[in-house]
């Protein structure tokens, strides 16, 4: 296994026993961890990919959550805002907020710009931070930029630069954790 599989495992006390929305859930990694964690949690995907026992949701974050607001205790959203122009993704998150309970948690995991495994240098611009990689726009964050962006709906716990194992080759990431305001 890989170590990046196990990275929800410090914030446990945000996940147990919580209602929990997992945004973007791919192939299901983090969705499983969730599981163990909690009962009660819905993981959505434009093309979920599960092969285990946990169903998810065709859900495009990119639009509104069909959710009512105060839905969910903590939000999962790890690699899967970075796809969408600064004025969409800023949408995004005061649409995770909208969902989350006065209080309420997000764990987040961005591209760094320092990623330039996977994009951050060498491709056409289309905006400040956001390039076409290989026909799909890809934003890359600075510390800066979370900071403007999430501080708006939410008060930032620490934001930490980390290399992860996840993919074939090493990616950089920022990840941190963010209570609604």
């Amino acid at each position: 296994m890989k170590h990046d599989h196990s990275w929800l495992n410090q914030y446990t006390e945000m996940l147990q026993g919580k209602i929990v929305l997992e945004l973007g859930c791919g192939s299901g990694v983090d969705t499983q961890a969730i599981s163990r964690l909690t009962d009660s949690f819905v993981a959505g995907d434009l093309s979920p990919e599960l092969n285990n026992s946990c169903n998810a949701l065709l859900l495009d974050h990119s639009k509104t959550l069909p959710f009512a607001a105060s839905s969910f205790d903590t939000v999962v959203a790890s690699l899967c805002l970075h796809y969408f122009k600064l004025e969409k993704t800023s949408e995004i998150i005061r649409e995770i907020s909208r969902v989350l309970k006065s209080g309420g948690q997000l764990l987040c995991r961005v591209n760094s710009i320092q990623d330039e495994n996977y994009g951050a240098s060498g491709y056409p611009e289309i905006e400040p931070g956001l390039y076409e990689v290989n026909g799909e726009p890809k934003r890359f964050f600075t510390e800066q930029e979370i900071q403007a962006l999430w501080s708006q709906e939410f008060v930032l716990g620490n934001i930490s630069h980390k290399s992860i194992d996840r993919y074939q080759k090493k990616k950089f990431v920022y990840e941190f954790s963010a209570t609604k305001a």
